[in-house]
C-alpha cells in the first residue's frame, strides 16, 4: 500500500491534538529533527497535524521517496524538508534529499538519474524550470515513479498530484499586494504621492519569482496609489540583498514598503539599520517588510512593529 505524499505535507498550521513535550517538541518529531527546525519557527504558535498511515509496498518494502527541490537556502525550505523526512520515515518510506540549489539543467539530470537507476518509487517535485521538466516528468511516471509536484505546477497531466500552492492567485501572493493598499490608503497617499514598495527580485528567470511578482501586482490592482520599484535580480544572497536596499532608498528615500521574495529578514534589518531605516511603527522612519517565506529572525521584531 502506497500513500499520497500530498498528504504529508500539510502539517503546519492546522489544528490537532498532537501531545507535545516539555520543549515544545511534537511527540511524532524526533529529538535530531527537532533540534534542526526548532529555533526556525515558534512552537508556541504551531499546531501540528502528522501523517498517520503508512508508506510501504505490498511486498512490505519501504517506498523510497526522493524530495528533489530547486534549492535550500531559506528557513521554509529546511522546516518543509525535516517535517516530510520525518513523517515518511515514520509512515516507513526511505527519504533522499536533494537540492539543485536553482540550476535547472542539474535539477534535470538529477530526475532522469532517478528514472535511468530505478531507485525511487516517487518524487517530491519543486521545479526550477516546470516548462522544460515537464517530458522528464512523463518519462518519470511512465517508468512508474510518482511524482508528487510540490508548490510549482509542471506543465503536463502526468504528475500524479499536485501539493502546495499558487504564488500568482489572489488568495497567495495577492495578499501581499492587497495589504500594500491598505498601508497605502491608511497613510492617505495619492497618485502623485504614491506608497513607495521596493520589490526584491531573487531571479528573473525563475517561474516562482515570476509568479510571486505577479500575484503581488494582481493584489495591487488598479490601486494608483501603490507604486512598486523592482531590484535587480539577488539571486537570494544577502549581500546583494542589502545592496540592493541601500540602492533603492538612495534614489527613492520615501520608500514605505519593502517585499523580498524570499526571506533572510538578518540581511534586511541590517540593511535597513545602515540607511537608519529601522524604526517601530508610528516612526517616521518605519518601513513595513511582508515576508514571503519563513524566517524565525523576523519573529520578535514583527511582534514589536
Amino acid at each position: 500500500m502506497k500513500t499520497s505524499v500530498a498528504a504529508l505535507l500539510v502539517a503546519l498550521v492546522v489544528p490537532s491534538a498532537v501531545l507535545a513535550q516539555g520543549d515544545g517538541r511534537p511527540s511524532f518529531i524526533p529529538e535530531e529533527e527537532w533540534t534542526k527546525i526548532k529555533t526556525l519557527i515558534d512552537p508556541a504558535r504551531v499546531s501540528w497535524k502528522p501523517y498517520t498511515g503508512l508508506a510501504v509496498k505490498e511486498d512490505g518494502s519501504p517506498y523510497r521517496v526522493l524530495d528533489l527541490r530547486l534549492w535550500m537556502g531559506d528557513d521554509y525550505q529546511v522546516v518543509a524538508h525535516h517535517l516530510a523526512k520525518t513523517m515518511l520515515e515514520d509512515a516507513g518510506a526511505e527519504y533522499t534529499l536533494l537540492s539543485s540549489e536553482f540550476d535547472a539543467p542539474a535539477q534535470q539530470r538529477m530526475l532522469e538519474d532517478a528514472i535511468a537507476t530505478k531507485a525511487y518509487d516517487a518524487v517530491i517535485l519543486h521545479p526550477m524550470d516546470p516548462g522544460a521538466m515537464a517530458v522528464t516528468v512523463e518519462k518519470a511516471t511512465a517508468a512508474g515513479i510518482d511524482v508528487y509536484n510540490w508548490v510549482i505546477e509542471v506543465p503536463t497531466d502526468k504528475v500524479t498530484a499536485f501539493a502546495g500552492y499558487k504564488a500568482d492567485q489572489i488568495d497567495a501572493n495577492g495578499k501581499i499586494g492587497k495589504k500594500f493598499v491598505e498601508l497605502a490608503n491608511a497613510a492617505g497617499a495619492t497618485k502623485e504621492n504614491p506608497y513607495r514598495v521596493l520589490e526584491i527580485w531573487g531571479f528573473r528567470s525563475a517561474p516562482i519569482c515570476v509568479d510571486r511578482h505577479e500575484g503581488l501586482m494582481m493584489g495591487i490592482g488598479d490601486a494608483e496609489n501603490v507604486e512598486v520599484i523592482e531590484s535587480v535580480d539577488t539571486a537570494g544572497q544577502p549581500e546583494a540583498l542589502i545592496k540592493a536596499i541601500q540602492d533603492a532608498f538612495a534614489r527613492y528615500p520615501d520608500i514605505k514598503g519593502i517585499y523580498p521574495q524570499f526571506g533572510d529578514t538578518g540581511a534586511i534589518i541590517e540593511a535597513l539599520r545602515s540607511i537608519d531605516k529601522l524604526a517601530p511603527q508610528g516612526d517616521p522612519n518605519h518601513v513595513a517588510v511582508i515576508l514571503q517565506d519563513i524566517d524565525k529572525a523576523m519573529l520578535t521584531p514583527l511582534r514589536e512593529g
